[in-house]
């Protein structure tokens, strides 16, 4: 409000001695917003705890700040359109929390939860959808051992990897649309224009929420033992992709001895690079996994805004299958 009566008050005297009102107000504001931004970020590294991060300007309009091996930079810009980038990837901030929780506090959190703890029950039933949803997978086969289920199993897991890189790009993309929709119908009043899962766009996720659906305890334990030559429950998802490895750590004495066998020799050096492989892909499982719940959610607000507008006629309400497992 203070910033307004200034530069209402800017704008009349820019008016009395023939300035561009426009052009100062603009700059006026300008300045007070970054003025403002920047003691923001000096509270908060003057108030943050001890374990939290300081948030740095690194260049005239980028500020940053570091969670474990997460570079997490915005500019002023990003911060009012919702935005900062995690890694060079750009994300939407008010997805890390309540709305009453500061998302500074909520980014750091999630950053330093990107360590691949996806659990094991919930991989599974991932690795089996993206199973179903993969072409020319072969199977172990009675007759795979050792270094044939090995082979398979890498084979297999490439090819699964594919369709997780798309489905994780579709669902970010899908989730952008779907909370761009949101935001925009309390201004525009028109809730034809709500993001929709009949959109041919959001087809081949809706698919990949019914594989999911679909994956039962039976499925999930028949594909991981014929696709992975994954027979053991896992509690983890880093325990379920290293299964097999070099950094097979739940392995048996002797199971080890022969994977090590199999392998040639082994480093810490290698051990380390499978466990950071395996983390990896666990991190990227764990953000698919939440931006699926985060659809899941984005529905139930859609069908919400649509029952609760009259002009808007009955059986509209939209529905995604989901697994309750996947939801815990």
């Amino acid at each position: 409000m203070k910033s307004f009566l200034f530069a209402l008050v800017l704008i009349c005297t820019s008016f009395a001695y023939g300035a561009d009102p426009e052009k100062e107000a603009i700059d006026f504001l300008a300045n007070k917003t970054r003025n403002d931004f920047q003691k923001g970020i000096d509270l908060y590294n003057a108030n943050k705890a001890p374990s939290a991060p300081a948030v740095k300007k690194v260049k005239s309009r980028v500020y940053q700040f570091v969670v474990k091996n997460n570079t997490v930079h915005f500019s002023i810009v990003n911060y009012l359109n919702d935005q900062v980038y995690i890694n060079q990837r750009l994300v939407t901030k008010s997805t890390f929390g309540q709305p009453k929780t500061s998302w500074i506090d909520s980014l750091i959190n999630t950053a330093s939860a990107e360590e691949g703890n996806l659990d094991g029950e919930s991989t599974r039933i991932i690795l089996t959808a993206l199973g179903a949803l993969t072409k020319n997978l072969d199977e172990v086969g009675m007759v795979c051992f050792s270094g044939c289920q090995k082979e398979t199993r890498e084979q297999n897991l490439k090819k699964i990897l594919a369709t997780l890189d798309a489905q994780h790009e579709d669902c970010n993309q899908q989730l952008y649309t779907q909370q761009d929709t949101i935001n925009k119908f309390p201004t525009y009043k028109m809730v034809s224009l709500l993001h929709s899962t009949f959109d041919p766009e959001f087809q081949s996720l809706k698919n990949f929420f019914q594989k999911i659906s679909e994956a039962n305890k039976k499925k999930t334990t028949a594909f991981m033992k014929d696709k992975l030559a994954i027979e053991k429950s896992h509690q983890s998802c880093v325990e379920v992709m290293t299964a097999g490895t070099i950094a097979d750590g739940s392995a048996s004495s002797g199971a080890r001895g022969e994977i090590i066998l199999r392998a040639g020799g082994i480093t810490s050096d290698r051990i380390q690079a499978e466990a950071e492989k395996a983390r990896a892909i666990c991190v990227k499982m764990d953000e698919l996994k939440s931006c699926l719940l985060t659809l899941q959610k984005n529905v139930s607000a859609i069908n919400s805004i649509k029952r609760n507008t009259k002009e808007y006629g009955p059986g509209t309400v939209e529905q995604l299958p989901m697994n309750n497992s996947l939801s815990r």
